[in-house]
């Protein structure tokens, strides 16, 4: 927690007691029903430790549940943080019809950068399309299958070639005054 934070919330929770009359300069009566009076404290108490950061996550989880989906345009699902991740951690963008699908996926099972971008790197390797939308975010969710896992971390390296080979068989070279004819067209 910054310090800026901290002092906001102990301000906060200041005036929350002043409003309550908990300083024990201030309190002058007993209240009727102590036990609600607590739970309106605690209530009260819990609002006021929200940051802005929790406040404006919710809020903004709030408007993606009212998303219309079949009149978003690219520029406006290019501003939803749920596909402007898959973005990133891909590297590709996904086609429109594939939009609602992606931003549910990674709201549901809370997918981060790293965990998209993982599957991502790994579906590549495996010499998968990037425009497969689905196996990625499954790969995200469920965790890149064993198999595919062994071969990505198996690194194949081919054996080094040299740049001329001679042919194979009987092979007789050419005598080094012979000069090849080459046509010129």
């Amino acid at each position: 927690m910054t310090q800026t934070l901290a002092r906001e919330r102990r301000q906060k929770f200041s005036e929350i007691l002043v409003q309550f009359k908990v300083s024990p300069y201030d309190y002058e009566e007993t209240p009727v029903n102590i036990a609600a009076w607590l739970d309106e404290l605690t209530d009260a108490l819990v609002e006021a430790s929200i940051s802005r950061t929790e406040r404006k996550t919710d809020e903004v989880q709030g408007a993606y549940e009212a998303i219309d989906w079949a009149n978003m345009t690219p520029k406006k699902a290019g501003q939803l943080p749920t596909l402007k991740l898959y973005a990133q951690a891909t590297d590709y963008f996904p086609g429109s019809i594939v939009w609602e699908l992606v931003h549910t996926t990674i709201t549901k099972h809370e997918l981060t950068y790293e965990k998209i971008h993982a599957a991502a790197v790994a579906w590549g390797a495996a010499g998968f399309k990037p425009e497969n939308v689905k196996g990625i975010l499954e790969w995200a969710v469920n965790g890149v299958p064993a198999r595919n896992r062994v071969e990505i971390q198996q690194e194949v390296k081919p054996e080094p070639r040299p740049l001329y080979q001679p042919p194979e068989g009987n092979f007789v070279p050419p005598p080094p005054g012979l000069k090849p004819n080459i046509k010129r067209g």
